[in-house]
């Protein structure tokens, strides 16, 4: 018989050949007193979780022993690869040393000294699996000053060097806020061990740069202050990771020598140049300033496109010519002339070294306003508000960006798992992730960016510019990736306006002034508001209130909570003037041209608001619906050729379903057509299929109406018993109806 010390060995050789779930790697160098409570916190951290632990130990003192010690005293396999004064080189090397040594599918890496909370990797694990993420980076929560948890000099030094990372990385560290820390999550197999320099203790910006397809996503933590022991951030340590920083630019980039020998032979090209109108010609200095500077920008395009760049689509050569030569233009005109025509009348230089100086000015003005802008809203650890909408308990939406279409849906903060996240890149554009959708206008901060990153929930990320119009961002972006996620639901968002009457609902398709005919069928004949253009219907035939802000006119305004003023109406008068379908004509023109229309579109709409608000705020008496069961679903239209195909029940599918977005502005028309293809699945089909389902049981009414004030007879024709008959004006008599066989009916 097996004793049970024999049992107990047995069971921990069993555990130790499967694959965990998690390895965690613990790097230590005189860490003795932490090993124990370290070890008690991830026992309990890691319950229901398949992990092993493995301390890869530099010490000088007795934590190799210790660890030996307490490795059959904690409920999870503990392992230790102690390695020999030659093999040791810094924090960063032991976990590369470790992540050869580890079996998990997943590895964490964290400090031995409890700043790093167990507790936040299960947060990490539940991040990874529900993104589909590569890695989970566990970013320190700080404020302008750096990190918390450290003292303010450790904490300013650490905000210091993560800037130059950033000035450094722009395009590899734009989707980490904090690429300093020591905690993070990743994959086992997406990190190419041999690719690998370790040099100095900061591994993670090692691992983000040299393996740069990774899909990296992350969570916030509280760095707590240090349990035991001291430091190991010192000068030795802050040089090493300055050479390390050069090194990595060095390497990893084929495009950085070429590039400077180009600037720099360009330079010297501009001021020979310069010297020779100057000296030989006898040209004014200003002229010839500025025809060398036009040179000097001829000269670098040409090479950056034929050399430094030669990977770029040749396709996008004009685009990138008259962007170049138009932006050039501006820093010519507004800072580089100026400023060298300053320098050099006053007496301060000479023309040729104002000259040089006024390159570099323009250079930094360039570099802080490209897409390179290494700078965050406040801090490199900024976290902003955060905002939530549960649509009917169908679907959960977290975004950093207020949604004021969202709205009516807006919650508190929610323990349920979210669909759609909404979050802002403060650094610039979104970087192009694999298994992606990414849409970019090359404005950097300044212009319309965006990638979608499609896992268990939907991760979207969109440049800052999108914050200052929230309507454009939801019109062009989170309405596409609402109308497939809502199919992957079971539901459908169909084209019609949304009536309430009892426990009934009307849909309306195809008529004109939608907002102003809500208004007026709810307040003059008592029905429920649930939507003015887009509604939500499930399988069952159930109808789900969208109120969404409307579109008004003057008409419409009575609500005293809107201001009424002449100011205000010549206003709305301008907004609406603004938005009209020849100024759309404009705009889509400008995207067939393939011009930033998505980026001045934004601009327009953060300038020059729509006039849209939320109906109960500008019209009295107006009383909102979330759902109704029974429905009829109302068409429409001018008269039909023939009417049996215009109220068939395939023709009433295809009405309420929405078209491509052929017509509209980018990024809709990408979305709709990538996020529709799921999974090997046909959503568009399954969206239909949805459709035919709900409105098989339905009432369905086609109207033949001419007139501008349609609502009123239909208000009449439908006949709801509710209605109060006698405050319906007498009708037009010139709309008529067919029913769903085709037969004609009367109004």
């Amino acid at each position: 018989m097996m004793s049970d010390r024999s049992e107990a060995t047995a069971a921990q050789q069993s555990s130790l050949d499967a694959v965990p779930q998690v390895s965690v790697i613990v790097p230590t160098r005189n860490e003795a007193h932490n090993i124990r409570p370290l070890l008690a916190k991830l026992v309990e951290a890691l319950h229901g979780l398949d992990a092993e632990v493995l301390f890869v130990d530099d010490s000088t003192d007795y934590t190799s022993q210790v660890v030996a010690a307490v490795t059959d005293q904690f409920a999870i396999p503990v392992r230790l690869l102690a390695r020999s004064p030659e093999q040791r080189n810094g924090l960063s090397g032991a976990v590369v040393d470790g992540f050869r040594a580890v079996r998990g599918e997943w590895v964490c890496v964290m400090d031995a000294d409890l700043q790093h909370p167990p507790e936040t990797i299960p947060r990490m694990w539940e991040q990874a699996q529900k993104t589909g993420a590569d890695m989970v980076v566990g970013s320190r929560r700080g404020d302008l000053i750096g990190p918390l948890g450290l003292t303010r000099m450790r904490s300013f030094t650490s905000k210091s060097l993560t800037i130059l990372a950033r000035m450094l990385f722009p395009r590899l560290l734009r989707n980490v806020s904090d690429p300093l820390t020591g905690l993070f999550l990743v994959r086992h197999s997406a990190v190419d061990v041999d690719v690998l320099r370790p040099d100095g203790f900061k591994i993670l910006l090692e691992i983000l740069v040299r393996c740069p397809a990774l899909h990296v996503t992350e969570i916030h933590f509280d760095f707590a202050p240090r349990h035991e022991g001291e430091s190991k951030a010192d000068v030795r340590e802050g040089i090493r990771f300055f050479r390390h920083l050069v090194r990595l630019r060095i390497t990893v980039n084929p495009h950085l020598i070429r590039f400077l020998l180009v600037i720099i032979l360009g330079i010297i090209g501009n001021t020979l140049f310069l010297l020779g109108l100057v000296e030989w010609l006898g040209l004014d200095y200003r002229i010839s300033a500025l025809l060398a500077a036009e040179g000097f920008v001829l000269w670098a395009f040409y090479w950056f496109e034929n050399w430094v760049f030669r990977e770029r689509k040749a396709s996008n050569t004009s685009r990138r010519f008259w962007v170049n030569i138009i932006f050039a233009q501006l820093f010519l005109i507004l800072i580089y002339l100026p400023l060298m025509v300053m320098l050099t009348s006053s007496g301060i230089m000479h023309y040729l070294p104002a000259n040089l100086v006024a390159i570099a000015v323009v250079g930094l003005v360039r570099y802080a306003l490209s897409e390179q802008w290494i700078w965050t809203k406040g801090s490199i650890v900024w976290q902003p508000e955060t905002f939530f909408y549960n649509v009917h308990d169908i679907l959960i939406v977290e975004s950093q960006v207020p949604l004021a279409e969202l709205q009516y849906f807006k919650v508190d903060a929610t323990g349920e798992v979210i669909d759609i996240q909404i979050r802002v890149d403060r650094q610039g554009t979104p970087s192009q992730l694999p298994g992606g959708i990414s849409y970019d206008e090359r404005l950097g901060r300044f212009g319309f960016g965006l990638t979608v990153l499609p896992g268990a929930f939907l991760q979207v990320i969109v440049s800052p510019l999108l914050e200052r119009s929230p309507s454009f961002l939801f019109t062009n972006v989170v309405e596409p990736i609402l109308r497939w996620t809502f199919v992957r639901k079971g539901f459908a968002l169909v084209k019609a306006a949304g009536l309430a009457s009892g426990e009934s609902a009307i849909l309306i398709h195809g008529g004109h002034d939608m907002g102003q005919a809500m208004s007026i069928l709810c307040t003059r004949f008592g029905y429920g508001f649930m939507a003015d253009d887009l509604s939500i219907i499930g399988k069952g035939g159930k109808v789900y209130g969208f109120p969404k802000p409307v579109t008004i006119n003057q008409n419409m305004v009575s609500g005293e909570s809107y201001p009424s003023g002449s100011r205000e109406r010549i206003s709305l008068f301008g907004q609406r003037l603004l938005y009209t379908r020849f100024a759309r004509r404009i705009g889509l023109w400008l995207s067939d041209l393939d011009l930033p229309a998505a980026s001045l579109n934004t601009y327009l709409q953060w300038l020059v608001p729509q006039p849209k608000y939320m109906i109960g705020d500008v019209v009295d008496g107006i009383r909102y619906s979330d759902s109704a069961d029974g429905v009829l679903v109302v068409g429409i239209g001018e008269k039909q050729n023939q009417k049996n195909d215009a109220v068939s029940l395939s023709a009433y599918v295809h009405a309420l379903q929405q078209k491509e977005e052929t017509a509209s502005f980018q990024p809709g028309p990408l979305l709709a057509e990538r996020l529709r293809i799921w999974q090997d699945s046909d959503l568009m089909r399954e969206e239909r299929a949805i459709i035919r389902q709900a409105l098989h049981t339905a009432e369905l009414r086609w109207f033949e109406s001419k007139d501008d004030e349609w609502w009123l007879e239909l208000a009449e024709s439908i006949a709801i018993s509710e209605l109060d008959k006698a405050a319906i004006e007498k009708p037009h008599h010139n709309l008529s109806f067919v029913d769903a066989q085709g037969e004609p009916g009367s109004s």
